[in-house]
């Protein structure tokens, strides 16, 4: 080995996202919204709708998914005015068990 040369760190590897909402943009909306959140590892990915009392007024199907930052477009149909809750549900893809939630609050206006 050559003695002149020094190793004087190593760079760790890097960290996949966290599982997080990233947040919805625009928000109050009118004609659609985009919901953003990252995924820390592969999983399959769904869009729920929530009205305030509770009801699911929609759902989506996303995908399988890779880890890293993705997003999701929220439009207006079907959507009176009013706040919603908008949850985003990662599984595993291989057994399908709940990997985690992640919940927004949006505002639909007409």
């Amino acid at each position: 080995m050559d003695p002149s040369y020094f190793v004087l760190g190593v760079d760790p590897p890097p960290r996949a996202p966290p599982f997080a909402m990233l947040g919805a943009s625009p928000n109050p909306f009118r004609a659609s919204t985009r919901i953003r959140y990252s995924l820390a590892d592969w999983a399959n990915v769904s869009l729920e709708v929530y009205d305030v009392l509770g009801r699911q007024v929609s759902k989506r199907e996303l995908g399988l998914l890779p880890p890293g930052e993705h997003d999701a477009v929220l439009d207006r149909e079907g959507l009176s005015t009013s706040v919603y809750l908008v949850r985003v549900r990662a599984r595993d893809p291989a057994s399908g068990a709940l990997k985690g939630n992640l919940t927004a609050k949006v505002m639909h206006l007409k």
